[in-house]
């Protein structure tokens, strides 16, 4: 990827706008520099707007979560985020007796972005944390891809994923026909602006598919092709529905991959909500098959589209599929549980 001074200041003076931030703030990060949030978020932006923040490792966090809400109490910080699963590991991870020590009133600022958000991680974390002072309005998910620098769209407290940038111009798209979309039908997000990179590193064929698409029967463009599903509610707003990789169910359902990892962990019991699921299409399958991989212990759930549930099947585990949404005569996807070793995976 190829990220120019340009691209860094107009994300930084994005950032600093949206999030409110000030000489005044103060940060915590324990995100990867690697990773564009750990280092625009933790690191170009404490330099750009001119306020300290204290730097953890990412193992730091992820062996012991609450060594992050105690380094914002102890400070105290201003500002600080993550992914949406930080927030749900220090739920989990943390006592009532442990958050009871905590003072986080002065967290004005929890970003929440890089993976798909969910309201009720943000409210869990809110009501676990609301004895310490924590305010639900700290929130602020975000859109945002690296291709875009960082961030695409934000600024509004609990909202998903809330205005355009000031200096971005987001469309939604037909992926297919490159025509434009209404407000509310969903498509595919492309972005133009003054954040949006110029090209990948060598890799010619590939920028002229991502950054160099225009809509059809118009010269409006360059944009960037984001592959993730999105809408436009209103005026200045957007929303984003997921990433772009969807895995077909069924011969008339696409879904994300997150929303099928969300339900075979609500509707599974040997699926616990923190282990993390993989999720696969099976190949050359008749009739279409799923494969959900769950890491501890190694497991695979196969889901096999059927007219009931197979006799051997371990989990009452439903259907994907809303029954409204099938053709008559169709029958729904249902889940059979299969233990096997990770080498027997298909």
């Amino acid at each position: 990827m190829v990220i120019t001074h340009r691209n860094l200041m107009s994300n930084s003076e994005l950032v600093f706008r949206f999030l409110g931030h000030s000489e005044e703030s103060r940060g915590v990060s324990w995100l990867q520099p690697h990773h564009r949030m750990g280092l625009i978020g933790g690191i170009t932006q404490p330099l750009y707007g001119g306020f300290p923040v204290t730097l953890m490792t990412a193992a730091d966090f992820v062996g012991r979560p609450l060594s992050w809400v105690k380094e914002m109490s102890r400070t105290p910080a201003t500002t600080c985020g993550g992914p949406n699963f930080a927030y749900e590991l220090c739920v989990r991870k943390t006592t009532a007796a442990q958050r009871a020590q905590l003072g986080l009133s002065s967290w004005r600022v929890a970003f929440n972005g890089s993976e798909p958000i969910r309201a009720e991680s943000m409210e869990n974390f809110t009501l676990a944390f609301d004895p310490t002072g924590f305010s639900r309005e700290a929130f602020h998910p975000y859109y945002g891809l690296t291709e875009a620098t960082l961030i695409a769209t934000g600024g509004l407290p609990w909202s998903r994923c809330g205005l355009v940038a000031y200096d971005r111009d987001v469309v939604i798209v037909d992926p297919d026909t490159r025509v434009e979309r209404t407000a509310g039908q969903v498509g595919e997000i492309w972005i133009s602006g003054r954040g949006v990179a110029p090209s990948y590193w060598h890799r010619p064929a590939e920028t002229r598919r991502t950054f160099s698409v225009r809509l059809a029967g118009t010269s409006e463009g360059p944009f960037l092709r984001s592959g993730t599903p999105g809408f436009v509610p209103g005026r200045a707003t957007a929303f984003s529905v997921g990433n772009g990789d969807q895995v077909q169910v069924h011969p008339v359902v696409l879904l994300p991959p997150e929303e099928i990892q969300k339900t075979s962990s609500g509707k599974i019991q040997q699926i616990t909500a923190k282990a993390a699921a993989a999720v696969t299409e099976v190949p050359a399958a008749s009739p279409p098959e799923l494969t959900v991989a769950d890491s501890a212990p190694a497991r695979l759930y196969r889901w096999i589209r059927g007219s009931r549930v197979p006799a051997d099947a371990a989990a009452d585990a439903g259907s994907f599929l809303d029954p409204a949404a099938r053709r008559p005569g169709e029958r729904p996807c249902w889940a059979s549980l299969a233990a096997r070793s990770p080498s027997r995976c298909p």
